[in-house]
């Protein structure tokens, strides 16, 4: 008897979920100038340290060392803003869309220098006009799995921004990328471009985690400049219904 009660109980503690996130109050991320919804309980967490490796290479007679990190995880760094994560584990990510990964480094080992030259290509550059594909591509790089091309609107209602989600196999994984309108009063200093959202669940969510993360968090995000009380309500009356899909980047 006591065995089976002690079974019960194990599986009882095991079948516990993790919380799902719950945002309060607001953060100001003066690099970027936003402000963004906080996790409850939730503490910043630092950058992952890249991987230096080192090489010894060797040309004719001549032989050096070399310090080199894989280029995925540099580029990676290079772009993510910041990362919190709360008591129950879940972890949201926030990061600059700005550049391509060239295929011809992707998965290899760089040097500081090379990976700074990617940096200075003009080429290699994502800014406001990217189309649907390269966020797709991008987000993918970035969660390290594939994700649905194009990337599907979000509905926004009254919120300054632009929206599109990138589906996973993962339920666990949700992932978004914003863009605000620099033409709405009040959002002159937002930042240009496209900011990557990534929200990792600690357990399996219900069917409506993502709805409710779009409407908890994403609906909130605004930019530094916010307009004042009189320009605000005519923004609103010039904002898009509800209900109103968001446009998707065109290829």
């Amino acid at each position: 008897m006591l065995r089976t009660l002690a079974f019960v109980a194990v599986w009882a503690a095991g079948a516990v979920r993790a919380a799902p996130p719950q945002f309060q109050g607001e953060e100001n991320l003066a690099a970027l100038r936003i402000f963004v919804p906080v996790m409850r309980g939730a503490v910043q967490v630092p950058a992952k340290p890249v991987q230096v490796l080192q090489y010894t290479l060797r040309q004719g007679d001549r032989t050096w060392r070399e310090d080199r990190s894989p280029a995925d995880e540099l580029w990676r760094a290079a772009q993510t803003s910041a990362a919190w994560v709360d008591r129950s584990g879940n972890e949201l990510s926030l990061a600059r869309i700005a550049l391509k990964l060239p295929p011809a480094i992707a998965g290899r080992d760089v040097s500081a220098e090379a990976f700074e030259a990617l940096l200075e290509d003009p080429d290699q550059r994502l800014g406001e006009d990217a189309t649907g594909s390269e966020l797709a591509v991008w987000m993918s790089h970035y969660l390290g799995t594939a994700v649905s091309a194009p990337p599907e609107g979000v509905p926004m209602g009254r919120s300054p921004l632009t929206a599109v989600s990138f589906p996973t196999a993962d339920p666990r994984l949700l992932a978004y990328a914003v863009a605000f309108d620099s033409s709405q009063p009040g959002q002159e200093r937002a930042p240009r471009g496209w900011i990557a959202f990534v929200l990792r669940l600690a357990d399996e969510p219900d069917r409506c985690a993502a709805e409710r993360f779009e409407q908890d968090f994403l609906r909130r995000v605004r930019g530094a400049g916010r307009f004042a009380a009189e320009g605000g309500a005519k923004a609103r009356s010039r904002a898009a219904p509800a209900d109103a899909a968001a446009p998707v980047p065109q290829d």
